[in-house]
């Protein structure tokens, strides 16, 4: 008998891509329920057992995450606007749920101008190329932080359901939306295993994807405790130096030998299209 557990996650999986693809259009648990071919009530339960929240407030809470990366990228960004693109009928219910969620007011997450320092950090090449990053495909491990325990638990479980078979196969990712509040990030980690074409993920593992973006693509050479520096100052520092702003997707840290002690990494960012920065890199 085939087990239903795997079927169910990779079910809720494939439509988690679909709503991260597809933020904008009208969910309803109906219409998820739908692109699932579940039924609503059984899709609710297992939504909730593999994502931890119900549908409807896992929908509300990912453009939640979209608005305090809009908020925070640009301080003269609207709070009106951000809570119509969030899915919010008045500021006044926006600005509730955004304090329900984060601590704190929307005016309160609006980012400022940042300087970039001189120097990158240590190992972290200052010009990246630009290019067509992606498709992705991969199995993840949800981990709550990058400390060396958590990522070697992830890891583990990865690469013992998937062995590596050559460079660039594993790294991490982090959504570089949000903001920090009382020094803790508000965003999701991931260890990652790349594969070569999309496969349903066995518990507790999830599948993840993302499709072919224009992404700038940063070398760093040095300790892996250097490369969550060398993703925070890209983010910070040098993307909003350029006058651009990241997509609404995951920084994807790519590295060759994870054993090795001077690691090489690829950190691949997408970069919002629509920005009218410098693209000539």
């Amino acid at each position: 008998m085939t087990d239903a557990v795997p079927i169910r996650w990779a079910t809720v999986d494939e439509l988690v891509l679909r709503i991260h693809g597809d933020l904008d259009r009208e969910w309803t648990l109906e219409s998820m329920a739908a692109v699932a071919g579940y039924q609503a009530h059984h899709l609710a339960h297992a939504f909730a057992e593999v994502t931890g929240h119900p549908p409807i407030r896992y929908v509300r809470l990912l453009r939640l995450d979209r608005a305090a990366h809009a908020l925070g990228r640009d301080p003269e960004a609207s709070v009106i606007d951000v809570a119509l693109q969030a899915g919010f009928s008045s500021p006044e219910a926006f600005t509730r749920a955004f304090r329900r969620a984060f601590g704190r007011a929307p005016s309160q997450a609006r980012g400022g101008p940042t300087t970039p320092p001189t120097d990158p950090p240590p190992g972290l090449a200052p010009e990246p190329t630009l290019g067509i990053q992606g498709p992705f495909a991969a199995w993840s491990a949800i981990v709550p932080s990058f400390a060396p325990e958590e990522v070697f638990a992830g890891f583990s479980e990865l690469l013992s359901r998937c062995p590596t078979t050559g460079p660039w196969q594993v790294g991490g990712l982090a959504q570089p939306w949000g903001f920090s509040s009382a020094g803790v990030a508000i965003e999701e980690k991931r260890c990652l295993r790349l594969l070569d074409r999309p496969r349903p993920a066995p518990p507790p593992l999830h599948a993840w994807r993302l499709p072919a973006l224009h992404s700038l693509c940063y070398a760093y050479e040095g300790p892996l405790a250097g490369v969550e520096a060398a993703c925070l100052w890209i983010t910070g520092h040098a993307i909003p130096a350029r006058g651009l702003s990241p997509a609404f997707t995951p920084l994807i840290s790519l590295v060759e030998d994870l054993a090795a002690p001077v690691v090489r990494a690829r950190l691949v960012i997408a970069v919002d299209p629509g920005d009218s920065g410098d693209l000539a890199v």
